[in-house]
């Protein structure tokens, strides 16, 4: 993982364990990067969530056992994420055992619960008043995106759209970036 200044310069590393890491997103406080790694996995196939400072330093593993997409709630509080994922496999509309769903795991109490029930959940982007999220959902069609709000409603497609990954919320909440 790299981080480089903006306003121009040379990209910086701050990883450096032999295990691939796949950055997840900024913190908050835009001082620690969320990142997913098998470095200390006991199986190949699957990662854990790790945080690491920008400046770089010894990378703190999550206290949640597996993790493969994730993000921050906007207050910092909240973890929302996958334990597994099926978006690096060649079957889609899977509903088998390793089907996906999407927890939130409280980082001050170190409560979890499971956010979906319905399996074929990915990609967890928080609004950015910390009310709800936007997912990807294989129930309908691939990666179709939908959005679900914290107090228990159901998830609503959005308007049929499909998407490999969804990056960002934007700061007004008018728009969701995804590719």
């Amino acid at each position: 993982i790299y981080v480089v200044p903006t306003g121009g310069g040379l990209p910086r590393r701050v990883t450096y364990h032999g295990a691939p890491d796949r950055v997840l997103g900024w913190y908050p406080d835009g001082k620690q990067i969320l990142f997913a790694t098998s470095r200390t996995s006991e199986k190949d196939r699957f990662n854990k969530l790790y945080r690491i400072g920008a400046d770089g330093g010894l990378a703190e593993p999550l206290p949640v056992p597996y993790g493969e997409f994730g993000a921050i709630s906007p207050d910092g509080k909240t973890l929302a994420f996958t334990t597994i994922s099926v978006d690096f496999r060649t079957w889609k509309r899977y509903r088998g055992g390793m089907n996906p769903d999407i927890w939130l795991f409280d980082l001050v109490r170190s409560v979890s619960s499971k956010f979906t029930t319905d399996g074929g959940n990915n990609g967890p982007v928080w609004s950015p008043d910390g009310r709800e999220l936007a997912f990807r959902n294989n129930r309908r069609t691939v990666n179709e995106v939908f959005r679900k709000p914290l107090d228990g409603d159901d998830a609503v497609a959005w308007n049929g759209i499909p998407a490999e990954r969804l990056e960002d919320w934007s700061r007004d909440g008018r728009y969701l970036l995804m590719g």
